[in-house]
């Protein structure tokens, strides 16, 4: 009886981890700072990959969104999670992705930290990709881990969406 419920407990524990509501991190919870300034990188050793920035104030975000004309999107993620870490690791890297980027101002905001902001526009779970208008209008909003080619797809069908309304954020 006993080791039924040591199994169920630690059956709950691992769901929790991998919902992020839990954290068992060996590297102490400390994730890699990104910012306008700093790429995200996954270890290519490929000179011609261009650099993804992304910037992590959300208002500086929204400013150059505006500044710059450009549809921004918004990727809400947790430290704590390995389909977040996936998702700016791998399927932001994808060739497929990476020829919309530079239509886009990229924000990527953590859960953990702006829990107020993911209350107020209803984030539950992690990662959370949303698309919005260079004036912070809401677009398209997808939950869960994305391959790369459907999200190339949505950039790529935002981007047009933009275009038809008379709103043209390409530079």
């Amino acid at each position: 009886m006993k080791r039924k419920s040591f199994c169920f407990l630690a059956m709950i524990a691992l769901l929790l981890c991998t919902a992020g509501i839990i954290r068992y991190d060996r590297n102490e919870g400390k994730r890699p700072v990104l910012s306008k300034n700093i790429p995200l990188t996954s270890g290519l050793k490929d000179s011609n990959a261009k650099e993804i920035h992304f910037f992590t104030n959300l208002d500086l975000g929204l400013e150059a969104a505006a500044r710059e004309r450009k549809p921004i999107l918004l990727v809400i993620t947790a430290q704590n999670c390995r389909f977040s870490q996936q998702l700016l690791k791998n399927t932001f890297q994808a060739e497929a992705v990476r020829r919309y980027l530079d239509r886009f101002i990229l924000i990527d905001v953590d859960m953990n930290s702006h829990a107020d902001l993911c209350r107020q526009w209803n984030i539950e779970s992690t990662p959370t990709i949303q698309f919005m208008s260079s004036q912070g209008v809401s677009l398209q909003r997808f939950n869960g881990m994305t391959e790369p080619e459907l999200l190339a797809s949505q950039m790529s069908t935002t981007l047009q969406t933009l275009a038809s309304i008379g709103q043209s954020h390409l530079r």
